[in-house]
Parts: C-alpha cells; sequence; structure tokens
C-alpha cells in the first residue's frame, strides 16, 4: 500500500498516479475515479475525470480484458504486447454473438468514419450507425465488436457525456507509435508492474497484465529489478521501496477492484475477513495498519455520503478515529460531506 501511494498521497496530479502504477482497473467509473484520487495529495476525483476528457488518460480494453485507466502515450505500445492474449479471451464470447473476423474489418471503417472529425460517439449512437450499415448485433455482441475496434487501435475513448462514454478516432486521440519492440516493452512493463506494485511474483504480473507465465518471467528477469526469496517464493522488489510510515493507526477504505487488491494472483481472498456481519460476495475492504478489519459500503445522497463500516473486530478509540478520517478523505475525493456508523463484529452483542 506504501508502494502504491495510499499511505503517503504523493502524486500531485492524476497522470503521475497513473504513470507509477502503470494501469488502473476501471469497470466501475467513479470507484477508479476515486481510486487514483486516493493516491495524490488533495486529489479530487474531478480531476482525473478532467484528464480522461482532455485525453491525457484514456479508459480502454488494454490488460487482460477488462477496462483500465491507462496513460496516453502507454497505450498502442502496451496493445501491441497485450492484444493477441486479449483477442483469444474474447474467442468464445464472439463465436456466441457472432462477432467474426470479417465482421470485424468491416465495421472497422464505418466505426473510424463515424467518430472521425472529434464526432465523439455513445455505444447506443455507434450501434445505429452500424445499423445504417447493416450491421445488427446483440448488446454484448457490440460490446465485443468496439472491443476488438479498441484493440486494433481504431477507437479509443472520448470524454463523458453526463454519465455516458463517449469513443473517439485514436488516431486523431493519440499518435501512432513509432516501431515498438515487443521485449523491450515486456521489460518496460515488467519494472512499472512492480516499481508500482512490489514486491510481487511473476504469477501476479502475469495475471495483472494477461501474459503467460513465460513473458512476465522474461520480462522480469530482463527489468534488473532486485529480487527476495520468502516463504518458498521468488518476489522481484521495487528499485526505490516506498517506506510505511510509523505513525499509526492508519486506514485506508479501499473498492473492491482497487489496484492494492485486485492486482494479485488469488486477489479474490485479499479481502476475506472473518466477523463481521453479513458481508457481500464482493466487497470493499477497510484495512487499518496493513490488516483488513472490516467491509464498507455507501449510500451517496447528492454530494453526502452515509458510510456503513462492518467490523471483524472491536476498534479502539484512536482506530475508530483514524476510520471515519479514511471516509472522509475518500468522500473528499468525490466532493462529499460523510457521516459513518458503525457495526460491531458478528460474534459481539449489537
Amino acid at each position: 500500500m506504501a508502494q502504491q501511494g495510499l499511505l503517503s498521497r504523493p502524486f500531485a496530479t492524476p497522470e503521475d498516479a497513473v504513470r507509477h502504477l502503470g494501469a488502473v482497473q476501471a469497470q466501475e467509473y467513479d470507484p477508479a475515479l476515486e481510486a487514483v484520487a486516493l493516491r495524490m495529495s488533495g486529489g479530487a476525483a474531478a480531476a482525473v475525470d478532467e484528464a480522461l476528457a482532455r485525453g491525457s488518460l484514456v479508459r480502454t480494453h488494454v490488460l487482460r480484458p477488462t477496462w483500465h485507466l491507462v496513460a496516453a502515450e502507454d497505450l498502442r505500445p502496451w496493445l501491441r504486447l497485450t492484444a493477441p492474449r486479449i483477442r483469444r479471451a474474447l474467442a468464445h464470447g464472439d463465436r456466441l454473438t457472432g462477432v467474426d473476423a470479417p465482421l470485424v474489418a468491416r465495421s472497422a471503417s464505418v466505426l473510424a468514419e463515424a467518430v472521425r472529425g472529434g464526432w465523439y460517439r455513445t455505444r447506443r449512437e455507434l450501434a445505429e450507425i452500424l445499423a445504417g450499415h447493416g450491421i445488427r448485433l446483440s448488446v454484448q455482441g457490440l460490446a465485443h465488436l468496439v472491443m476488438h475496434a479498441e484493440l486494433d487501435e481504431v477507437l479509443v475513448s472520448g470524454p463523458r457525456r453526463g454519465r455516458h462514454a463517449t469513443y473517439a478516432l485514436m488516431d486523431e486521440r493519440i499518435p501512432n507509435a513509432t516501431t515498438v519492440d515487443r521485449d523491450e516493452t515486456l521489460r518496460s512493463l515488467a519494472r512499472r508492474y512492480v516499481n508500482g506494485h512490489g514486491p510481487a511474483r511473476t504469477q501476479d504480473f502475469a495475471w495483472w497484465a494477461g501474459l503467460t507465465r513465460t513473458d512476465a518471467l522474461a520480462g522480469l528477469v530482463a527489468s534488473g529489478l532486485p529480487t527476495q526469496a520468502r516463504d518458498g517464493a521468488t518476489f522481484f522488489l521495487p528499485e526505490t521501496p516506498v517506506r510505511s510510515p510509523h505513525d499509526a493507526p492508519r486506514a485506508v477504505l479501499l473498492h473492491t477492484y482497487d489496484e492494492a487488491v485486485v492486482a494479485f494472483d488469488g486477489f479474490g481472498k485479499a479481502l476475506n475477513v472473518d466477523g463481521a456481519q453479513t458481508p457481500p460476495r464482493f466487497f470493499s475492504g477497510v484495512v487499518l495498519d496493513g490488516r483488513v478489519v472490516g467491509w464498507w459500503r455507501r449510500t451517496a445522497r447528492a454530494n453526502r455520503w452515509d458510510v456503513t463500516v462492518a467490523l471483524a473486530r472491536p476498534l479502539t478509540s484512536d482506530e475508530c478515529a483514524a476510520v471515519v478520517t479514511a471516509a472522509e478523505v475518500l468522500g473528499h475525493a468525490a466532493s462529499a460531506t460523510v457521516e459513518c456508523r458503525f457495526v460491531p463484529p458478528a460474534s459481539a452483542s449489537v
């Protein structure tokens, strides 16, 4: 968490935070913006949204596949490394929805012309334009077709229109990359991942980037990063480790898909906690001094959040204060005032 900037919040801009991490998982838009803001000094989710609007950050499918935020200059080189594996991951869904190579090729020019000249289009608008050319797909089929256009460097994210995402022409949004050396891209991606997330193992990097373990290990070895053996596993270490602050208690409220959780193999167990009352299947963790002590959820009303914190163990008054502060920090990122309510551990009397 210290290496990711969650404890010292060292980054001045959204671009700095995302470049440090390499990429930020972002299938849930507002939580992704807040996750970046949590790593910025006085950070605001609105600043991340503005970076996406101007195109210095983009939200697209570049790893695994799922949505990620990534710096614009990194997108093309990384896609040329990761796109073949993402296409294989899409193959089953492609067959189910009728998306095949001829359809992808035929639709590419239609989609490019639809957004050329700064005409940012929502997915629904793209569907209407495709239908006008005789291309009609289910919602899932359209999602796959648009994703292929992202992988083929035709489309990229444009500015939001209200609550709706738009697409832009990648050639207008991001200048074309020069020839990309695969080995160098792999080495660079490995360094960025470990420097932003480490210590980490080969399988962690392979999961995060959607690479084979063979490629992941080759990139890590080529990176020249230091290693450490621990519990029978080899961990690759950041070049410049960030030390955790010594003042305690220190709490952070993490969203379900925060990079501190989801960027590691086996992440589904990372937020498991016994003792909290009825945690949902996918829940957001309350982390106190590096340990999960419960889960949290919010109910948003205008510019106010009602935050419920379900505890796995009793907290001291200082620890409770740290959790409240963490909730207020996250609320500040979203320009919301926060009211916190604690639910005692399941084993405690209510």
